[in-house]
């Protein structure tokens, strides 16, 4: 196993300071427990995410897909067709689902379209993506159950295992809004090894200091935080208590 730390993950974080508030801005009353909320932490991560999470709906490895969910309404469609690649050469389309499949003759061509990453046609950059089973050159992925260690600690632990499975760009605890107090969840940017497929090599659970942490990103098997398994998510777990009526 790999204990080499790339020098894009950030090891000496013990020192993060809380987000700065504006001192004339009067703060909004919060209970306790919409503070300590999952609806009140933020994200840590430096990196730019992938520009899009969407799954799209076909498999077909010799293609890719612009995601045009959130395009602008006064995007001209041939603007599109100008700068597609000449090694583009059918489509197929998806108004419901604000897809548009592109096809090429061969898997290195469209891996070659997918690693662009946007096609921007100067009005707008479009997300491309990977086809359904298929990760993008850069994956996002959440980590849940994470012990409360040190975060120098954690932050070295989960390098030198998820590197046996990929190449770790960033890693960054969630925490709370305003504050440097992290909790179980985590967040890192990771890139595949050169030849293989994220796809095919990311786990879904992994053991940190003794303790199962779950692993979910884009197109992910389910897992479930109540029993810490795979092939369900916590709402379809058969562990979950029994509701008792009165």
């Amino acid at each position: 196993m790999s204990t080499q730390t790339p020098s894009s993950v950030p090891m000496d974080t013990d020192s993060t300071q809380s987000i700065p508030t504006d001192p004339t801005e009067k703060p909004k009353f919060q209970r306790v427990f919409e503070t300590f909320s999952w609806d009140n932490v933020q994200s840590n991560l430096s990196g730019l995410r992938p520009p899009s999470s969407r799954t799209p709906p076909a498999a077909d490895r010799n293609s890719a897909f612009l995601d045009l969910q959130k395009m602008p309404s006064d995007l001209d469609g041939r603007d599109i067709v100008t700068v597609l690649p000449e090694t583009a050469i059918a489509t197929k389309f998806r108004a419901d689902t604000k897809f548009i499949q592109i096809f090429f003759e061969d898997e290195d061509e469209a891996n070659d379209f997918i690693n662009q990453k946007t096609l921007s046609t100067g009005k707008a950059d479009i997300p491309i993506l990977p086809p359904k089973g298929k990760l993008p050159p850069l994956v996002h992925i959440k980590l849940d159950n994470v012990p409360i260690r040190g975060r120098n600690f954690l932050t070295q632990q989960i390098n030198n295992i998820m590197a046996e499975f990929c190449l770790p760009k960033e890693i960054a605890p969630v925490t709370i809004k305003g504050t440097k107090l992290f909790t179980s969840r985590w967040e890192m940017l990771v890139e595949a090894i050169p030849e293989k497929n994220l796809g095919e090599t990311l786990p879904s659970i992994i053991i940190i200091d003794g303790q199962k942490v779950l692993l979910s990103w884009q197109g992910s098997p389910a897992t479930c935080i109540q029993c810490l398994s795979m092939g369900h998510l916590r709402k379809n777990c058969p562990n979950q208590p029994l509701k008792h009526c009165c």
